[in-house]
């Protein structure tokens, strides 16, 4: 069965798709490069999202950098060693977290793994909650703007993560 209707390319990167009941509009505009802002940047959050190698599911990450210091988390929707402590929950069983990466070292850190506990209505409380295991991680700029390359331990390879504007 063919799609009916047509892609436009407009201005600024952006593709529109038309068809007979739908419009579609990319996410990913072309960056304007000087209003970009550095990679991780004081007092900005960004949020970043790419498809996981291993099963093709979507990884997300976000920072927030203030006065030399990153929070980073990021989760997917499966972290097959969080099973049992999450009480057999399947999908959205974990996140890893790190609330004090300093900004020189987001080539080289660690996050924790915490896996969700049993029960409607779960929390996360990375205070008193032990991580199930330290991931190695790195975060390096990726060519062209507004892109990145994250790795894990979990991951077999480094994969793309594209910036969404939030």
């Amino acid at each position: 069965k063919k799609l009916k209707g047509n892609m436009i390319f407009m201005q600024s990167g952006v593709v529109k798709r038309t068809g007979p009941n739908f419009t579609y509009f990319n996410s990913f505009k072309r960056d304007d490069k000087s209003r970009a802002l550095p990679l991780f940047a004081d007092n900005a959050a960004l949020h970043y999202t790419g498809a996981r190698s291993i099963d093709g599911g979507e990884t997300v990450l976000k920072t927030y950098c203030n006065e030399g210091s990153c929070e980073v988390i990021s989760w997917t929707a499966i972290y097959p060693k969080c099973f049992g402590p999450s009480g057999g929950r399947l999908f959205l069983n974990g996140v890893v977290y790190n609330s004090t990466v300093p900004k020189e070292s987001l080539e080289d850190f660690e996050l924790g793994l915490y896996c969700v506990p049993p029960g409607p209505g779960s929390t996360i409380d990375y205070e008193t909650q032990d991580p199930v295991e330290i991931i190695k991680a790195s975060i390096h700029p990726g060519s062209p703007s507004g892109i990145i390359r994250y790795a894990a331990d979990d991951d077999i390879q480094p994969k793309n993560l594209y910036k969404i504007n939030t």
